[in-house]
């Protein structure tokens, strides 16, 4: 379970005229699975051709919610408050730990969370339909919200940077363990960098544990330089040339068509399952598959956010 802040606004409001029913929530989301077109299914769901990927769709969380006021009047306040807070189109939602502090101040608005940025996490969130409405009172209502977590997953803050990693094989396992961490779910969200050289009509393929279903391809039109770098988006399959060490995804040269998706769906690396499962930690592994890099020189990067379901 955890604390959150929605648009600047603590869900357990400092002044305590609302706040979030814990026994009544589920904080844990259920994530949807979507497919790019209509597979064919066989029995028990089950799609017949079984290397027909799916990417994720939305996470699903109940809120329950309690408002309430000093006067009918005061609590009438709060309540328009919050329905037009949590009907907004989209919703920037961060979370922290169960009862973790806030920075000082009585304020409302532009609340932060007091304690370590490690342990804050971020999700994008927007209400399905409408809320449900239980009166307890003349001051006093439930609300029970159906939110929809755009990413999927909560994610961290913070991006995180592995080691870039010198290509010195055709095929190439690079272990992310560290750079993932505590990380509990598929990272979806996060930037791939490519450094050069590559020859002309060469290609590096970032497969998620040697699974060509789920993977981004890099083609070298033309020659990638020593010097040079390319920086790609996992979620957009955006992509920018950079002609300095850099993250940027501004600035450069847009060369986005000759990053492709090579599998069906969204790129994104799966945790596999570690000796200590269900308690994890788990473990992340790509592939890269490379034609024309330079062994030694061509080099390969991520910058991600880590991923949780809660």
């Amino acid at each position: 379970m955890r604390e959150m802040i929605v648009d600047g606004i603590p869900l357990r409001d400092p002044l305590g005229e609302w706040f979030i029913d814990y026994t009544q929530s589920k904080l844990v989301a259920d994530v949807s699975r979507e497919f790019d077109s209509d597979p064919p299914y066989g029995y028990h769901g089950n799609p017949q051709n079984v290397v027909d990927e799916a990417y994720f769709g939305v996470g699903t969380e109940t809120w329950v919610l309690n408002v309430i006021g000093s006067s009918k009047a005061d609590f009438e306040v709060n309540l328009r408050g919050i329905l037009g807070l949590v009907q907004r189109p989209e919703l920037t939602v961060l979370g922290a730990p169960q009862f973790s502090g806030l920075n000082a101040g009585s304020a409302r608005v532009g609340q932060t969370f007091n304690v370590s940025a490690d342990l804050v996490t971020q999700a994008k969130m927007r209400m399905i339909g409408s809320p449900a409405k239980k009166r307890i009172g003349p001051d006093a209502m439930e609300l029970t919200l159906i939110m929809e977590n755009l990413w999927a997953f909560w994610m961290s803050r913070d991006y995180f940077t592995s080691a870039m990693t010198a290509l010195t094989s055709a095929s190439q396992a690079i272990v992310l363990d560290s750079t993932m961490a505590d990380s509990s779910s598929p990272v979806t969200d996060g930037l791939v960098r490519i450094k050069g050289p590559i020859a002309a009509g060469g290609y590096v393929i970032i497969q998620d544990r040697a699974n060509p279903f789920r993977a981004i391809r890099y083609s070298a039109v033309t020659a990638l330089g020593a010097s040079e770098y390319v920086v790609i988006d996992m979620g957009t399959l955006a992509a920018r040339l950079q002609t300095t060490d850099t993250w940027a995804m501004t600035g450069g040269t847009d060369v986005g068509s000759r990053a492709t998706s090579a599998g069906d769906g969204a790129f994104y690396m799966l945790g596999a399952l570690g000796a200590n499962w269900p308690a994890g930690p788990y473990n992340y592994t790509v592939t890269c598959v490379s034609s024309g890099y330079t062994s030694g020189s061509t080099a390969v990067g991520f910058r991600v956010r880590r991923s949780y379901l809660a």
